[in-house]
This record gives C-alpha cells, sequence and structure tokens, in this order.
C-alpha cells in the first residue's frame, strides 16, 4: 500500500514540474492592448476586386475624435500618431457600404506599432444589378489601455 501511494506522490510532483517547467514569461510585445504614447495607428481596407468603392470610411484620429471620408476608392491606408495619454483609447474603423464591381472580399484591419492588432473580413456581397454589387457595414474595433 505504502508503495502506491509512494508511486503515486512521485507521479504527481513530476507531471507539477514538468507543468512549471513548460511555463514561460510571456512577450507581450505582440500580444498586449497596453501601449504607451506615442504610437501609431495604421487602418487598412482592401479588396479581392479592382476598382471597389468605400461610400464612407469613419476611422479615430490622433486626439480621439471621429474623422469621415467620403467615396474613397480601395485599397486605403490611413497612419496616425497618438501623442495623448488618454486611456482607454477605443480605436475603430467603419464603412456604411461599399461598392464593387464583382463578387469579392473587404478585409479591414488595424495595427499598432506596425503589428496587426484587430481584423474583419466581409465575404457577403449583395447583387444590385448589371453587375454590381454593394457590401454593407464593415466595423473593426480595439482599445489600448
Amino acid at each position: 500500500m505504502n508503495h502506491i501511494r509512494y508511486t503515486y506522490a512521485l507521479f504527481m510532483m513530476l507531471c507539477s514540474l514538468g507543468m512549471l517547467s513548460s511555463c514561460k514569461k510571456s512577450d507581450t510585445s505582440d500580444n498586449s492592448n497596453t501601449v504607451k504614447s506615442p504610437f501609431t495607428i495604421r487602418y487598412e481596407i482592401s479588396s479581392t476586386v479592382n476598382s471597389s468603392i468605400a461610400d464612407n470610411i469613419q476611422y479615430t484620429n490622433e486626439s480621439s475624435g471621429n474623422s469621415i471620408l467620403l467615396t474613397v476608392p480601395l485599397p486605403w491606408t490611413k497612419t496616425v500618431t497618438v501623442t495623448t495619454a488618454q486611456r482607454p483609447f477605443v480605436i475603430f474603423l467603419f464603412s456604411g457600404s461599399m461598392s464593387l464591381p464583382a463578387a469579392g472580399k473587404i478585409t479591414g484591419k488595424i495595427f499598432i506599432n506596425g503589428v496587426e492588432k484587430a481584423s474583419v473580413t466581409k465575404d457577403n456581397p449583395i447583387f444590385i444589378g448589371s453587375g454590381a454589387y454593394m457590401m454593407q457595414l464593415l466595423d473593426v474595433r480595439y482599445a489600448v489601455l
């Protein structure tokens, strides 16, 4: 009976050591949403279809305000530098509708200091006639703490 307890205790100790030795400190540079100012935000909206147009694009600007662009050809990229220490700093990239000359995909991405932090791909265009398609509501969000 003592032999079984000893074997069990040894087994549990070895399992615990194995789990502890496999643990490592995570690299928070790519996975953390804690970022010190200044930092850069890069927004991207792309389409798999040439000649696509975003009817409007809204994004968080460097002062945490809302910037709006109308009738924007895709692909589109915008980079802003944030210097404020305001936290949380909520970041969004939004487009209400996009016009595509054929069925395809639209992808919106948010990068912080060059690292992709959020992404949304839409691939359900609505056929509106005469070889034209429309894509509704692209909404990408991220918060910097």
